[in-house]
């Protein structure tokens, strides 16, 4: 209480604010103070409510009522210049929007507003507001947006994703004209799931995983006729005709809006995030590594934290990451990785060669030169009659791929680096300059700039990682052209991947039992045809300890240690009924052992 500026919470946020704008000036502040102060009682029963609400999520929504005789609500903005550079840089295709309960006592959801970067997920604006109306939602963007205008730096996003909040929709798109809400496939699916499995929707427990197989099948169609295909099929089958409560729940809440959770229509878009758990995680990590025994704090420390420990910490991640990865500051890169995949994000580039691994097990008869911009590619897993249609550029400006990696990732698949190695003529600079030079998939070399500007955090955290990250070592490649042994073990694994994956997707009891007993058959039959005496079992190498010389005078100073008298061990004198039962139990084994050495 001491350090602070004041003993009501506002007033000291206030000042603090005022201290951090000195010590900042290139960040970005706005505070709104609420005018009709709350009553002592009712601050305590507010208080109390939230920190006997153990038994809640912490991702629940915590929406309080607002009161008529208010005249202010409260409000806290703040952006620092690095991350105006991370919103323009990434935010223009695609910004995740995600709202966190329970950092303070207070029951004030924080907003953040976070864009995918070339290594993971990064906050680039914040806001807390009191009220999680749409109204405090458009304030946060469109101070935000006009934090971005007085910079010079453009920002319209032209979508955006988030969860299934029709506030948080609304306040979108009201404020981004033009600018389309897609839904995180993982809450789609979470709500899926939880509603199936609520008793009060009958739905017979035989049928919850076929239905689910059939909604899923409508989320992930790739062209819209493939939507209308499997909403057919669900509409037909026999659960969705006995059941009427699911007809209802589908028809009112999720059909009218397929346009924002179908990945037929997000699928030429280039958007390479189909869940915000990224940015969950983001949440997740400054809750509990950052705000772990701050929980019960004030809204002043949670900022304190916030902008003092975490926004450092996550701006020198992303930092290093870029940093460490040029090649013209000491990077080392193999001579089998090409040159077009040099000084790009580690991630990126061990993710290009896995796949042009996979695309030296085709055979230049596998690609089929269409046009100069259209191939065809055959399929090694399904048979050689199925053909992916491959395009080196399309109306959008990105290339296109049939296959579901291509729909899912939006990132170079297999088929596109098989036309790039046996196409006739086609190389990586036929791709467009739009997807090649795509900040996704390069590195941010004006991030050199805040090097300078970075300042230690107050308190150093062990920072968990939130995605994948590769590792600093050398990137290495494969050289050359696999042996055929080796592409013929890779497509067989391939297609036991497949495999796998369709168990999952199966709930037929009879197709599971014909794919068992053939799989059965096929390990017996390897087991025989393999030779096993030939393997011969690796030796182990047990480690050599060297012992250490001992010098004369060592030797004379442990010699005497061994010649001190041992240290008498103190007699244990336990007392109680526990002591007494062990003793009798002594007494009866070494009888016991008597008698049976006497026999």
């Amino acid at each position: 209480m001491k350090l602070r500026y004041a003993k009501l919470d506002q007033e000291n946020l206030q000042k603090q604010v005022e201290e951090w704008r000195t010590q900042n000036p290139r960040d970005k502040y706005k505070l709104v103070l609420a005018t009709s102060e709350p009553t002592a009682e009712t601050t305590a029963q507010d208080v109390e409510q939230s920190l006997n609400a153990d038994d809640m999520n912490d991702e629940d929504e915590v929406l309080p009522i607002p009161k008529k005789e208010e005249k202010a609500t409260f409000f806290f903005c703040h952006q620092t210049e690095y991350q105006r550079h991370l919103l323009q840089r990434y935010g223009n295709t695609l910004c995740l929007l995600d709202a966190t309960y329970k950092t303070t006592r207070y029951e004030l959801p924080m907003f953040f507003l976070a864009v995918k970067t070339n290594f993971g997920y990064s906050v680039a604006g914040q806001f807390v507001v009191q009220f999680e109306t749409v109204a405090a939602i458009q304030e946060g963007l469109r101070t935000i947006q006009q934090w971005m205008m007085e910079d010079e730096r453009p920002w319209t996003p032209r979508y955006f994703m988030t969860d299934f909040s029709e506030r948080e929709i609304r306040a979108i798109e009201e404020t981004f004209p033009g600018c389309h809400v897609f839904l995180c496939d993982f809450h789609r699916e979470q709500s899926w799931v939880r509603w199936v499995a609520k008793s009060c929707n009958c739905v017979p427990a035989a049928c919850k995983e076929n239905l689910l197989s059939m909604l899923r099948k409508c989320a992930h169609a790739v062209t819209p006729a493939d939507y209308e295909r499997a909403l057919e099929s669900l509409k037909t089958s026999q659960i969705w005709r006995d059941n009427k409560r699911l007809q209802t729940w589908f028809s009112k809440q999720w059909i009218p809006h397929s346009r924002r959770w179908v990945w037929a229509y997000r699928n030429n878009e280039g958007i390479q995030v189909n869940t915000n758990n990224g940015l969950e995680a983001q949440n997740k990590v400054f809750k509990y590594a950052f705000l772990e025994k701050r929980k019960d704090a004030s809204v002043c420390g949670m900022l304190h934290c916030l902008l003092t420990e975490y926004l450092p910490a996550m701006m020198q991640k992303y930092i290093k990451e870029n940093v460490s990865a040029m090649g013209c500051l000491g990077r080392s890169y193999s001579e089998a990785i090409p040159e077009y995949l040099k000084d790009r994000p580690a991630g990126f580039i061990k993710h290009c060669m896995k796949k042009v691994e996979m695309a030296n097990t085709l055979e230049k008869d596998d690609v089929l030169k269409i046009s100069d911009n259209h191939y065809q590619v055959k399929s090694e897993v399904f048979s050689k009659k199925k053909m992916y249609d491959v395009y080196l550029k399309t109306e959008s400006g990105l290339p296109s791929c049939a296959c579901m990696d291509w729909s899912w990732s939006h990132l170079p698949c297999k088929h596109m680096f098989a036309v790039l190695l046996h196409g006739q003529g086609a190389n990586w600079l036929q791709l467009p300059e739009m997807f090649r030079e795509s900040p996704f998939f390069t590195l941010d070399k004006e991030v050199t700039s805040y090097i300078g500007m970075t300042l230690e955090p107050d308190v150093h955290h062990e920072v968990p990682p939130v995605d994948s990250q590769c590792s600093l070592e050398p990137l290495e490649g494969r050289v050359g052209r696999k042996s055929a042994t080796k592409r013929i073990a890779l497509r067989c694994r391939e297609k036991l991947d497949l495999i796998k994956d369709m168990s999952y997707m199966c709930d037929n009891v009879a197709i599971l039992q014909y794919a068992d007993d053939h799989l059965t058959a096929l390990v017996m039959t390897l087991q025989d045809m393999m030779n096993t005496d030939e393997i011969v079992p690796t030796p182990v190498v047990h480690s050599v300890r060297f012992k250490r010389k001992i010098t004369q005078s060592q030797s004379k100073r442990v010699k005497a240690a061994r010649d001190l008298p041992l240290r008498k061990k103190k007699s244990q004198r336990r007392v109680g009924m526990a002591a007494d039962r062990a003793k009798v139990n002594r007494k009866i084994a070494t009888t016991i052992a008597f008698v049976e050495e006497e026999k």
